[in-house]
C-alpha cells in the first residue's frame, strides 16, 4: 500500500516536469497492480492549487483532480482529530510542515510506503515510514515488492 504525496501527482501531470515519466509510470503501475493508495482529502486542494500556480487551465485541473478522486483503489482519508493529533506529534518531533506531517501520519496509520518528491519527506528516517521517490517505488513495484 502507498501514500502518494501531492508533489508526485503534480509532477506526473506535466510533461515539462523533471521526472514526469517516472512519476507517471509509477502511478500507472500502482493502478495496474491494483494496490491501495491512502491519501488525505487535502490532496485535492494541494494538487489543484499547485497546478493553478503553474498556470494550468481550469478545465485540465478539474480533469486531473477528478481522475485522482475516482481512482478505483484510492482511499481519500478525512483529517479527523485523531489524524490531526498524530500529525501534530510528528510535526513537532520531526520539524515537519503541517501538510507534510499529515501525509506521514496517514502513511504510518495505514502502514503504507510514502512516495514523495518533497525533501522534508525524503529526509525522514525510515523508522517512521518507508519514504521513496517515484523512481525507487517504481523499481520496487517492477521487482514485485510494492506492498509492505
Amino acid at each position: 500500500m502507498f501514500t502518494v504525496d501531492a508533489s508526485v501527482w503534480v509532477n506526473a501531470s506535466g510533461k515539462n516536469e523533471l521526472g514526469y515519466a517516472q512519476s507517471r509510470r509509477m502511478l500507472a503501475e500502482i493502478v495496474q497492480q491494483k494496490i491501495s493508495i491512502y491519501v488525505p482529502t487535502l490532496i485535492l486542494a494541494e494538487v489543484g492549487g499547485a497546478l493553478s500556480r503553474r498556470r494550468t487551465k481550469l478545465q485540465r485541473i478539474n480533469r486531473i483532480i477528478t481522475q485522482i478522486a475516482t481512482l478505483q483503489y484510492l482511499h481519500l482519508i478525512p483529517i479527523d482529530l485523531s489524524i490531526a493529533q498524530h500529525a501534530q506529534d510528528l510535526a513537532i518531533q520531526h520539524r515537519l510542515k503541517g501538510a507534510d506531517a499529515i501525509y506521514v501520519a496517514i502513511a504510518s496509520l495505514h502502514r503504507c510506503k510514502l512516495v514523495s518528491l518533497d525533501q522534508e519527506h525524503l529526509g525522514l528516517s525510515n523508522d517512521i515510514v518507508v519514504v521513496q521517490t517515484p523512481t525507487q517505488a517504481l523499481t520496487d513495484l517492477i521487482a514485485g515488492s510494492g506492498q509492505l
